[in-house]
């Protein structure tokens, strides 16, 4: 089978379309009559493409997807996530309350279950999820780590 590329099915789209013209416009200059239907099917040509995807997959693991989603902001945001949660443990929780505090924290990111009442324990603990909402709020935080503790 052969490799599809962007040159080759642009070409196999000129063919067509040269080859269509000269069906329909007889071929020469000042000519315009119509090819019959049992001309134009006998010269129809299908062309049938396969493209390979150009995007690598993002990462699953904690520390591969922060450095795909953060990019040059990843070595930060792997300092902030690893001061908040040292073993990377995607259950973590901290419960504020027991030294006066609010809530829990949950998950990769310690999201909190009252500041952020509408992110599950699943999506704390997810690694897209939780890294999602999490570059999500460093950016309404133009570009920093202000919510969390070790970000500061």
């Amino acid at each position: 089978m052969h490799k599809i590329t962007k040159n080759n099915v642009s070409l196999g789209i000129t063919l067509t379309s040269l080859l269509i013209s000269v069906i329909t416009y007889g071929g020469a200059k000042g000519q315009s009559k119509l090819a019959s239907p049992e001309v134009v099917a006998q010269e129809s040509v299908t062309v049938t493409t396969t493209l390979e995807p150009t995007v690598k997959p993002a990462p699953t693991d904690i520390k591969g997807y922060i450095e795909y989603k953060f990019g040059n902001f990843a070595p930060r945001a792997l300092e902030v996530l690893e001061c908040e949660n040292k073993t990377l443990n995607p259950y973590a929780l901290n419960d504020n309350t027991l030294w006066g505090g609010i809530g829990v924290d949950r998950g990769y990111w310690q999201i909190n279950n009252v500041y952020h009442p509408y992110v599950s324990d699943w999506c704390a603990s997810d690694v897209v999820c939780s890294t999602d909402y999490a570059f999500r709020m460093f950016v309404n935080d133009n570009y920093t780590f202000v919510r969390w503790t070790c970000g500061r």
